[in-house]
Parts: structure tokens; C-alpha cells; sequence
């Protein structure tokens, strides 16, 4: 199997493809004892994928074939929602059953959420908020007046499946941590996040949910600095663990540019503007109040200040 079935697979004909898989799934308890035979596996293309693997040009028709590390594992219920789309990344046929894609595991299946497959997730749903968005203006600053609207917000679905992936991101943060993997993640726009008044000790304010990047994004903390320059990360449970902080170049409070953007646009909205859209329910803090913040930003940040940031 090792030395010559294997790798000389895609020369065999199909009756003697099958044959082969037919002697590693009836001998499976024997061979995965063998690394020689698991190497081999992971090397080999014998796997047909969810499109049936045919390619045809017009001209031709020819089967293409994936080696187990090539494709995901579709009893993965992130993978699957993430990528339901894209049923080529998936075994299919009889690669789909219990018994195969459990010597597919063995064999290199992807399955489990290591560094390299967060990314991938991540990348897949910052595409998909970028197509369920309502406006393309998603990411940006936005007139105060537009608040209180849906306009941009992600789909429900979408909003779901980035929950999804955050939940799994940081019940692996320990094992994945690391200053490459960080830094690529915290450019990525797949983190459930709100743009507007956030909905703060129980007064409902007006926002829109978004997908942000842990590099652009504030804590909820630090909403009166930036309310309408960043996103916020509104809830606890999409804030990763202080000591990667750093890494993914998330920052309390906000940087200096983030907080000046955000005087920038509110300077450009006349003071009613502010105010109409301003929540007027009990427990909701007051327009005065949260200027006093950026106030008190800026006091605490002014000796650090370039001469063209005063």
C-alpha cells in the first residue's frame, strides 16, 4: 500500500482505484497502525469532492481527485455553516460516510480548528458580511442621522455564523496564541460588532450590527470616544484575553487618530443632528457627559500629542 498502491493511485484504472479503497476500508484497524500507510494517504488524491470533482472545458471531461488535507470535515457544524456554500471543499459520495471520514481524520481531513483553519473561517466570513451588507459603506464613518437604521447591518444569518467562529477562536485562543497568528487575525473583518449608541445598562440606543477587525475596533468601555468613527465590540463574549491585546493591536483607550475621527464627524453634523438621534430613556447617559469623556481623553493624552494632532 505504502510503496506502490498509493502512489501509483491515479495511474491505476478506475476498477483498481476502487479495489484499493475497498482494502483500506476493510483493513483500516490494521493499516492506520502503519505510518507509512497514513503518509502515504495524506499524500495521495483518491477523495471526490461535494461537485463530483469534474472538470469540463468544453472538450474534455476529467475527474479531479483531493488528498484528505485538501478538504474539510463536513460533521464540523462551524465548517459546514461557514462554507455551505462551497460544496467542493467537502468529501462526497462515499468519502461522506461515518466509516470513510473517520479514516479521513486519520488521514489529514481537516477538521480541527488549529491556527491556519481559523483564518481561513475568518477570511470566508468577512466575504460573507461584505455580500450580505446593505450598503457598501459598511466599515466607515457614518452620518450621526443614519444611527438608528438597519442600513448596513449584516444579515442575521451571517451575525450567527461570526458568533460561531468567535466562540471557537477563543476556547482555542491558548493553543493558537502567537504573535503571526494574532496580527493576521486582527486585520480580518469577521468579529460581531456594533456601529452607533450601543445599548448601555439597559437604555436601548440606536446601532447597527457590523463584522469589524479586532485592529480597527474599541471595547464597549470606550464607546463615548468613538461612537461614530469605530465599532464596539458591545458584548464580553468577542473580547479575546487582555495579554493578546497587543497582538491584535486592539487598544483601550483608542488610539488618538480613532478618537479625532470621531470629533471630525460629529463636527460635521450640526448639534440637533446629535441630539435627534440621541436615546432619551432613563439610564441613558447625557450628551454632556459623554463629551466629558472625550474631554478627559483628551486631557490625559495632550503631552503626547504631535504638534499636528493639537
Amino acid at each position: 500500500m505504502a510503496r506502490f498502491a498509493l502512489p501509483g493511485f491515479s495511474a491505476q484504472t478506475e476498477q483498481e482505484q476502487e479495489r484499493i479503497l475497498a482494502y483500506l476500508h476493510m483493513n483500516w484497524a490494521t493499516m492506520r497502525q502503519n505510518e507509512a500507510v497514513v503518509s502515504a494517504m495524506r499524500a495521495t488524491k483518491f477523495i471526490r469532492s461535494g461537485d463530483g470533482g469534474v472538470i469540463d472545458d468544453g472538450s474534455t471531461r476529467s475527474l479531479t481527485l483531493f488528498a484528505p488535507p485538501d478538504l474539510l470535515d463536513p460533521q464540523n457544524p462551524l465548517l459546514k455553516r461557514v462554507f455551505s456554500a462551497e460544496v467542493a471543499k467537502f468529501p462526497s459520495g462515499q468519502f461522506a460516510t461515518p466509516g470513510w471520514l473517520s479514516i479521513l481524520r486519520v488521514a489529514g481531513l481537516r477538521s480541527v480548528m488549529d491556527a491556519s483553519l481559523l483564518l481561513d473561517c475568518a477570511v470566508k466570513v468577512e466575504e460573507l458580511g461584505q455580500q450580505s451588507s446593505q450598503t457598501s459603506e459598511l466599515g466607515n464613518a457614518f452620518d450621526v442621522s443614519e444611527v438608528a437604521t438597519d442600513s448596513g447591518s449584516v444579515s442575521t444569518e451571517v451575525w450567527t455564523t461570526a458568533g460561531m467562529l468567535m466562540e471557537a477562536l477563543l476556547s482555542n485562543i491558548a493553543s493558537v496564541y502567537g504573535t503571526n497568528f494574532c496580527e493576521a487575525l486582527g486585520r480580518i473583518a469577521f468579529v460581531p460588532a456594533e456601529r452607533g449608541i450601543p445599548n448601555v445598562g439597559g437604555a436601548a440606543g440606536g446601532t447597527r450590527k457590523v463584522l469589524a477587525a479586532y485592529s480597527e475596533a474599541v471595547l464597549l468601555k470606550d464607546w463615548p470616544l468613538a461612537w461614530t468613527s469605530a465599532p464596539i465590540l458591545a458584548t464580553s463574549s468577542v473580547v479575546p484575553p487582555e495579554f493578546s491585546w497587543g497582538a491584535f493591536r486592539l487598544r483601550s483607550p483608542p488610539a488618538f487618530p480613532t478618537v479625532l475621527a470621531h470629533l471630525e464627524m460629529v463636527g460635521k453634523n450640526r448639534g440637533e443632528d446629535v441630539l435627534a438621534c440621541w436615546p432619551n430613556v432613563r439610564g441613558m447617559r447625557s450628551v454632556e457627559d459623554t463629551f466629558g469623556d472625550v474631554l478627559k481623553y483628551l486631557t490625559d493624552a495632550w503631552n503626547g500629542l504631535s504638534s499636528s494632532g493639537v
